[in-house]
């Protein structure tokens, strides 16, 4: 078979296996998060880029995030983009079958590396794509997830070309397949594959000197990658740091690990019989599985052998989370661990390196005359069919609960109330059983939550302390819905249009007691934002003494009373006017989350920065008089970052250009 043959026969195969996730009883469209978060994160995209609007902001979702920053939005992924020309659904669906191809086709090249003749390497790969490993994350919905994962095999290749060539080209394709797979939307799944390809490169390196010349070119491509995509991980490094994640909490990191059950899915796909978390789901057909365990002798001696089996351990040790010392002591002392939930994941590149293992085993002992055609036809032959049939089984764990169908409705009441009547979306604070968080972009309303990772800390914080409720230590993507109904009882500070009594669940409309742009005349001064939703919920009136973080310019000068008004005469996505007057100098504050990046700018002088006040809604000081202020957002350093991401790209393809390629000494 040809290399183009195998490419057509790659296709065929996505395109089945696409088929099969089509016709399975539980949908993908309906898969838990790609139903409440991805769905809309393409449509509020596309619906951008078809206004001609760069999203660089969400107002509608818990009071107004970066939209761009966050990394899950898959913004700046090429492959996303298909959705604008196909529409969602189709877009996402296409996305579906060309990632199951790049896997298909990642795993083969890679395993015809390894001296594996093409037909059993295909079928590998096509293994590796019907596992539960990479499949279980589609079912799950977690579609940036299944994304990246599918590019792990040639993170892997550029690796090994990394680790056996000499020159910058072949730390400019790592950087690229890097680059690729940050943009694709899952930091965190990088991280866990990385670490799993790590190890298989270096145990596959013959010396010590190798494995430091390894890790300078792997540092190298790292640099490189940051530097391409400059215009997405500049903006994300600062949601991180204004986010609700912890990078260093060793609980956080830890919890989650493999249990005895979940074991199972190495050799069994979960199912009524085991109603596991889809986060253990392991399942990578038995067949391989023992075969893999079976090559654990004649592996050791070998490079490429001794290579798999090591980053297979290291997956599977690491997904063992707090029931070992390992991870543990990772997280304390070596910065990146602390920052991933689920150590099961790092079991999930394990996976991969076990088809991989199990098919070069069979390949040597096929090429020693030790097993003839037959074996080998025979173990690929059922190894697909156990996967196919494990599609299936599987599928009932990743049922999730149905997505509210309120929405027509609850735009049909705001608007018979007309609402707003502030020039803002009107807000709510509805739970997830009436109102899916993410869905305000759609309907033109504005959440008080989302289900967003992370969350800004802001945000966040003022829904759990307004609420006096415990805030989670793990679960840090979804607001609670007894925390959503707690917050109805102060429309006032979040500027609710609609609010939810109980019992009965009924929904009442009116203008929100507080206006979504007002004037303050007197700030007191805060130590940090937790201290000022503290004083909110004693009683503090924020309305007219605003809470603030810093000092301000402005102050009262004479007047008893001074007077001033504030009216929203323009609401976008990334930029929002505001018509004001005021007798006094005074505090213009706007009910949206501040955000390092927000400016207000006055009668068309220089922008300011707006400050964070009353814990979470933005202001800028205005003088007396009557003044227009235009609020824009921009992601702060985004020309700088442009100018990096533009710059490393020309370097990038100057490198690729003129840079000779020669094996290293060690593989001469």
């Amino acid at each position: 078979m040809s290399r183009n043959q195998c490419v057509i026969v790659s296709l065929v195969a996505a395109a089945i296996i696409t088929g099969l996730l089509y016709i399975q009883p539980v949908k993908i469209m309906e898969g838990y998060d790609l139903a409440r978060m991805h769905f809309f994160y393409k449509s509020d995209f596309r619906a951008a880029i078809l206004a001609g609007k760069i999203p660089w902001w969400n107002p509608y979702a818990a009071m107004g995030r970066p939209f761009l920053a966050d990394i899950e939005t898959a913004t700046l992924y090429p492959p996303n983009w298909l959705v604008i020309p196909l529409g969602v659904t189709t877009g996402i669906w296409t996305m579906i079958g060309l990632h199951l191809l790049s896997a298909i086709e990642g795993v083969r090249r890679w395993g015809e590396r390894f001296g594996v003749s093409r037909i059993p390497a295909l079928a590998t790969g096509i293994s590796f794509a019907l596992s539960g490993a990479l499949l279980g994350r589609l079912q799950a919905g977690q579609l940036q997830v299944f994304c990246v994962i599918c590019l792990w095999p040639w993170v892997c290749l550029s690796g090994i070309r990394l680790q056996e060539e000499t020159g910058a080209r072949a730390v400019v394709q790592m950087a690229f397949w890097l680059s690729l797979s940050f943009l694709a939307g899952s930091p965190q799944i990088l991280w866990c594959g990385l670490i799993v390809i790590g190890t298989f490169l270096m145990a596959r390196s013959s010396s010590g000197r190798a494995i430091v010349r390894l890790l300078l070119r792997l540092v190298a491509a790292g640099a490189f990658a940051i530097g391409l995509t400059a215009v997405q991980f500049f903006p994300f490094a600062e949601l991180i740091r204004q986010g609700n994640r912890p990078l260093h909490q060793l609980g956080f990191a830890t919890i989650g690990g493999e249990t005895g059950l979940s074991w199972l899915t190495l050799l069994l796909p979960p199912g009524a019989w085991l109603p596991i978390n889809g986060e253990f789901n392991l399942y990578g057909g038995g067949i391989f599985l023992l075969l893999a365990c079976m090559a654990f002798g004649t592996a050791i001696r070998n490079r490429d052998g001794r290579g798999l089996l090591a980053a297979g351990l290291t997956g599977l040790v690491l997904a063992l989370g707090a029931h070992t010392f390992i991870l543990p002591a990772l997280a304390r002392w070596v910065p990146g661990f602390s920052g991933v939930r689920y150590p099961s994941r790092y079991a999930l590149a394990s996976v991969m390196m076990a088809n991989l293992l199990a098919i070069w085993w069979l390949n040597k002992l096929q090429q020693e005359k030790k097993i003839g055609n037959k074996v080998v036809a025979f173990s690929l032959v059922a190894q697909g069919v156990v996967l196919i049939l494990g599609l299936f089984v599987q599928a009932s764990i990743y049922r999730a609960p149905p997505v509210p169908e309120n929405g027509t409705q609850l735009k049909h009441d705001l608007l018979s109330e007309r609402l707003p009547r502030d020039g803002a979306p009107p807000r709510v604070a509805l739970p997830a059983s009436i109102l899916v968080a993410d869905a305000g972009a759609s309907l033109g309303v504005s959440t008080v939550s989302g289900f967003n990772n992370p969350a800004l800390s802001r945000t966040w914080n003022a829904l759990y302390i307004i609420a006096n409720a415990p805030a989670p230590d793990f679960h840090r993507a979804e607001v609670k819905d007894d925390v959503i109904l707690k917050l109805n009882d102060r429309p006032d500070y979040f500027g609710l249009s609609a609010v939810i009594k109980m019992p009965g669940n009924r929904i009442y409309f009116a203008p929100p007691p507080a206006p979504r742009a007002f004037v303050c005349f007197s700030a007191t001064r805060v130590s940090d934002a937790t201290e000022a939703f503290l004083k909110i919920r004693q009683g503090h009136d924020f309305i007219h003494d605003a809470l603030v973080e810093q000092p301000l310019s402005f102050q009262k000068i004479g007047q008893s009373a001074p007077t001033g008004h504030a009216e929203i005469a323009q609401f976008s996505r990334n930029r929002i006017v505001v018509n004001c007057t005021l007798t006094a100098p005074g505090l213009l504050v706007l009910a949206e989350s501040w955000y390092p990046g927000w400016t207000g700018t006055i009668d068309g002088l220089a922008p300011v920065p707006a400050v964070p006040v009353n814990g979470w809604m933005r202001g800028v000081v205005l003088p007396a008089g009557t003044t227009k202020v235009v609020f824009d957002y921009l992601p702060t350093g985004w020309w700088l970052a442009v100018a990096t991401s533009v710059f490393s790209s020309l370097t990038a393809l100057f490198l690729w250009c003129y840079s000779k390629q020669e094996p290293t000494p060690a593989t001469l």
